[in-house]
Protein backbone atom coordinates (compact mmCIF):
# COMPACT_ATOMS: atom_id res chain seq x y z
CA UNK A 1 0.00 0.00 0.00
CA UNK A 2 2.67 2.27 0.48
CA UNK A 3 4.12 2.16 -3.24
CA UNK A 4 0.44 2.67 -4.16
CA UNK A 5 0.31 5.93 -2.39
CA UNK A 6 3.66 7.71 -3.89
CA UNK A 7 2.36 6.56 -7.68
CA UNK A 8 0.85 8.93 -9.40
CA UNK A 9 -2.85 8.52 -10.94
CA UNK A 10 -1.17 8.81 -13.97
CA UNK A 11 0.99 5.51 -13.37
CA UNK A 12 -2.12 3.27 -13.33
CA UNK A 13 -4.15 4.84 -16.00
CA UNK A 14 -0.58 3.90 -18.43
CA UNK A 15 -0.60 0.07 -16.18
CA UNK A 16 -4.30 -0.19 -17.46
CA UNK A 17 -3.59 0.32 -20.59
CA UNK A 18 -0.43 -1.45 -20.96
CA UNK A 19 -2.17 -4.66 -19.27
CA UNK A 20 -5.34 -4.28 -21.91
CA UNK A 21 -2.86 -4.81 -24.74
CA UNK A 22 -1.08 -7.48 -23.47
CA UNK A 23 -2.07 -10.68 -24.31
CA UNK A 24 -0.07 -13.87 -22.40
CA UNK A 25 -2.02 -16.08 -23.64
CA UNK A 26 -0.73 -16.23 -27.19
CA UNK A 27 2.97 -16.01 -25.46
CA UNK A 28 1.91 -19.13 -23.17
CA UNK A 29 1.40 -20.70 -26.63
CA UNK A 30 5.03 -20.56 -27.98
CA UNK A 31 6.39 -21.73 -25.03
CA UNK A 32 8.86 -25.07 -25.47
CA UNK A 33 9.62 -25.69 -22.26
CA UNK A 34 7.44 -27.21 -19.62
CA UNK A 35 5.97 -24.76 -17.70
CA UNK A 36 3.51 -24.95 -14.24
CA UNK A 37 0.82 -22.50 -14.10
CA UNK A 38 0.22 -21.87 -10.28
CA UNK A 39 -3.77 -20.69 -9.75
CA UNK A 40 -5.76 -19.94 -6.43
CA UNK A 41 -8.57 -21.64 -6.42
CA UNK A 42 -10.46 -18.89 -5.17
CA UNK A 43 -8.98 -16.00 -7.85
CA UNK A 44 -11.45 -13.72 -8.92
CA UNK A 45 -9.09 -12.80 -11.85
CA UNK A 46 -7.37 -15.60 -13.24
CA UNK A 47 -9.31 -18.94 -13.65
CA UNK A 48 -7.74 -22.49 -13.59
CA UNK A 49 -10.71 -23.15 -15.15
CA UNK A 50 -10.13 -21.18 -18.16
CA UNK A 51 -6.23 -22.16 -17.90
CA UNK A 52 -7.67 -25.92 -18.62
CA UNK A 53 -10.38 -25.39 -21.35
CA UNK A 54 -8.68 -22.71 -22.99
CA UNK A 55 -4.84 -22.22 -22.54
CA UNK A 56 -3.65 -26.29 -21.82
CA UNK A 57 -5.12 -27.18 -25.26
CA UNK A 58 -2.47 -25.29 -27.36
CA UNK A 59 0.81 -26.06 -25.66
CA UNK A 60 1.67 -29.47 -24.58
CA UNK A 61 4.52 -27.94 -22.35
CA UNK A 62 1.81 -26.31 -19.85
CA UNK A 63 0.39 -27.79 -16.71
CA UNK A 64 -1.84 -26.57 -14.21
CA UNK A 65 -1.77 -26.77 -10.74
CA UNK A 66 -4.56 -24.81 -8.44
CA UNK A 67 -4.36 -24.34 -4.86
CA UNK A 68 -7.44 -24.70 -2.38
CA UNK A 69 -8.25 -21.31 -0.54
CA UNK A 70 -6.12 -19.43 -2.80
CA UNK A 71 -6.75 -16.27 -4.90
CA UNK A 72 -4.50 -14.17 -7.19
CA UNK A 73 -1.80 -13.95 -5.54
CA UNK A 74 -0.74 -17.77 -4.53
CA UNK A 75 2.63 -17.66 -3.32
CA UNK A 76 2.27 -15.12 -0.65
CA UNK A 77 -1.34 -16.35 0.46
CA UNK A 78 -0.24 -20.21 0.38
CA UNK A 79 3.50 -20.29 0.40
CA UNK A 80 3.89 -24.17 1.56
CA UNK A 81 1.50 -25.18 -1.16
CA UNK A 82 2.81 -23.47 -4.27
CA UNK A 83 6.22 -25.04 -2.83
CA UNK A 84 5.49 -28.45 -2.62
CA UNK A 85 3.52 -27.81 -5.81
CA UNK A 86 6.91 -26.77 -7.88
CA UNK A 87 8.84 -29.63 -5.71
CA UNK A 88 6.18 -32.39 -7.57
CA UNK A 89 6.17 -30.50 -11.25
CA UNK A 90 10.29 -30.45 -11.04
CA UNK A 91 10.42 -33.94 -9.98
CA UNK A 92 7.71 -35.65 -12.42
CA UNK A 93 9.68 -34.12 -14.75
CA UNK A 94 12.60 -36.30 -14.44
Amino acid sequence: MIGKKKMRKEAFTQMGISAAGYDLNKILERFKVKTLLVYGREDKISSPDYARACVLPKNPNLFCVDVPEAGHVVPMEKPSEVASAIKEFLIDLQ
